[in-house]
């Protein structure tokens, strides 16, 4: 659950902060936007997933 706020909180901060939207449609699009340049840096997913607290430890 920890990492899926992460995700979220990494969106906010970098993509949907500070804006405002006038229609529905217009907040999906952005979402959607934020999506797709999150799934393009692969990186940023693996290193939010591989921080210490998110690791199973054995």
């Amino acid at each position: 659950m920890r990492f899926a706020r992460d995700i979220w909180d990494y969106l906010r901060r970098n993509f949907l902060s500070h804006c405002v939207w006038d229609r529905y449609a217009a907040i999906l699009a952005a979402c959607c936007d934020a999506w797709a340049a999150l799934m393009a840096k692969s990186e940023v997913i693996t290193s939010i997933g591989t921080r210490d607290w998110a690791q199973v430890k054995t």
